[in-house]
């Protein structure tokens, strides 16, 4: 059993560690979105792109008469991750980027509020040792955030960044209450469509974009959606498996990993170059990973 306990606990930091890739991937590729396509329209279709993917590459894992099964604590839950990250939580972090500068908005980003979170919601003890590992990511991933301690300040902009952060935090949160009725895939699946339905009502109210305007699209555009929404299925299949195998702090440090292959991406697609305080932040977060890899498979979760 013991073993069985640590396996699990290592294939969930194992996932862990290609969900942060795919979320540095997909940071880069919002740069190109962004420039032809508004917010809410981008992510709508580029999670109606997901949700397809879902069922053409997990199908044997889909029991679709599960869904008539569904109780009203899995349906609310379903509803508020669905809503809570990808889409309120990206309109607050658009608006705080109107109010703050992006490197303010980025700082408010790292603060472990999925630790935090995991603490109070479900109680999860934190120890001296997985302190310390939160702590050294924290300092890490600022210093790859902020270039100068000037930036630092605390205003509506930094409130609305550190809402948007604790918003994505709590839809990670929350997958813990799940029952057993519905599996990972399953549970990807139901909360893809309602972060499909919330954005689009989004892109329709804030960006008149009720219609899909399909001239906008050039080929490359389109090869960056099948390739976005690929990735987003995947990162919702992730979040889920990794959640209901490591705890809350251990995704709280590793997650940090999103900025170290950021910077990676930056580089090979833009010629960016990592400053000495951005390695020196990077090399904090690896230590910090590896430690809590350690930690975590040390002494594992069970799997819910």
């Amino acid at each position: 059993m013991e073993k069985a306990k640590q396996n699990s606990s290592f294939a969930g930091v194992v996932a862990l560690f290609f969900l942060a890739l795919l979320y540095g991937m997909t940071a880069i590729m919002a740069r190109y979105f962004s420039r032809e396509v508004g917010i809410f329209e981008s992510w709508y279709i580029r999670l109606a792109i997901s949700g397809v993917f879902v069922v053409a590459l997990f199908w044997k894992k889909i029991d679709f008469r599960k869904f008539r099964k569904i109780g009203k604590k899995d349906l609310v839950l379903i509803i508020v991750r669905g809503l809570a990250a990808s889409v309120i939580g990206t309109l607050i972090f658009t608006l705080s980027t109107y109010y703050t500068s992006v490197g303010v908005v980025s700082a408010m980003q790292v603060v472990p509020t999925t630790a935090i979170l995991g603490l109070i919601i479900l109680g999860e003890k934190i120890d001296r040792r997985t302190a310390g590992m939160i702590g050294l990511a924290f300092v890490g991933a600022l210093m790859m955030v902020l270039r100068s301690t000037d930036q630092i300040s605390f205003g509506i902009g930094e409130l609305l960044s550190l809402a948007s952060a604790a918003l994505f935090s709590l839809s990670f949160v929350l997958r813990k209450l799940h029952t057993k009725l519905l599996n990972d895939t399953e549970l990807a699946f139901a909360t893809i469509l309602v972060a499909v339905v919330g954005n689009y009502l989004f892109a329709g109210i804030f960006e008149q974009a009720w219609l899909v305007e399909v001239g906008q699209f050039t080929p490359t555009l389109v090869v960056l959606f099948v390739a976005g929404g690929l990735a987003s299925a995947l990162i919702f299949v992730l979040t889920n498996y990794c959640l209901s195998r490591v705890r809350t702090a251990t995704v709280s440090v590793m997650m940090n990993l999103e900025l170290v292959f950021g910077v990676i991406m930056g580089y090979l697609l833009y010629r960016e170059f990592m400053s000495p305080l951005q390695f020196i932040g990077a090399m904090l977060i690896l230590f910090a990973v590896t430690g809590m890899s350690y930690l975590e498979t040390k002494t594992p979760v069970k799997a819910s």
